[in-house]
């Protein structure tokens, strides 16, 4: 059970709820920024909160990768097919910069698995590529003939459709995708997508951002502002509602899915 912290301002605390306990002050000591150890990363703590910090500014981030150290962050830009996927050290961002995947018309929600990063593309990519898609490449950065297209936008059951949500695991690739007329979501191995595609779940509205775990697929609809699990490997028609966001009976609309320590947030 952590100690009580001494509510003066400039008072020294001694936190014994940490393995090894600090003379601190948690108010104000970016180092032990509200609890021993509780360390700021570069920013300043305020009245016991670490304050945020600018890690990259330019064009329009979207989505991010955290793998120890390092951040794999897709880039949306306001010119056509100008759209990117990085990497880079977090403690120092901007000049360890190093671009993937150029040519990119609307990245979103990169994932990493081993030596790959993934993501999908919301729409027209430079030429070859269709309006969308399933892509990657190497960590290092994609070969000079590009990325990798798992599944092409008009390539699978779902042809024409947004791709809007993507996660992966050691053995597969997922991601939600809908039209006006449908809406699912998928998984594939990687390489061999077109062989082993299988549909998971549908039958509901626009589905968005995807999170998976060793027994389950998670999503949000953002039709009806609820978050689904599909225990794996398939549940047809019938996910589960697992939440339905509402406050004080209006729907709040909901933008991303994670999972951390058996928890869903």
């Amino acid at each position: 059970m952590r100690g009580a912290i001494d509510a003066r301002p400039e008072a020294a605390v001694r936190d014994a709820g940490v393995d090894a306990p600090c003379e601190a002050n948690v108010h104000s000591d970016p180092s032990n920024c509200g609890r021993c150890g509780h360390d700021c990363v570069g920013g300043p703590c305020l009245a016991g909160v670490c304050a945020p910090v600018v890690i990259y500014r330019g064009d329009t981030p979207n989505g991010i990768v955290v793998e120890g150290p390092n951040l794999v962050v897709s880039v949306a830009t306001s010119l056509p097919a100008t759209g990117y996927v990085f990497r880079c050290t977090a403690t120092d961002c901007q000049s360890t910069k190093t671009v993937l995947a150029t040519g990119l018309a609307n990245p979103w929600f990169p994932a990493k698995e081993g030596a790959s990063v993934y993501w999908v593309d919301f729409g027209a990519a430079d030429g070859a590529a269709a309006l969308g898609g399933v892509l990657g490449c190497p960590e290092n950065g994609c070969p000079d003939a590009g990325p990798v297209i798992y599944m092409p936008e008009a390539g699978g059951p779902e042809g024409g459709a947004q791709f809007t949500g993507l996660a992966v695991d050691s053995t597969y690739v997922y991601w939600a995708a809908y039209t006006n007329l449908s809406a699912a979501v998928y998984r594939c191995v990687p390489t061999e997508c077109a062989g082993t595609l299988a549909q998971l779940g549908s039958g509901f509205g626009v589905p968005y951002s995807v999170a998976v775990d060793p027994s389950a697929v998670f999503w949000i609809d953002l039709s009806t502002n609820q978050v689904l699990r599909c225990e794996l490997p398939s549940c047809g028609d019938n996910p589960k509602i697992i939440a339905d966001q509402t406050v004080a009976g209006i729907q709040v609309g909901l933008s991303g899915l994670a999972l951390y320590g058996g928890d869903v947030y």
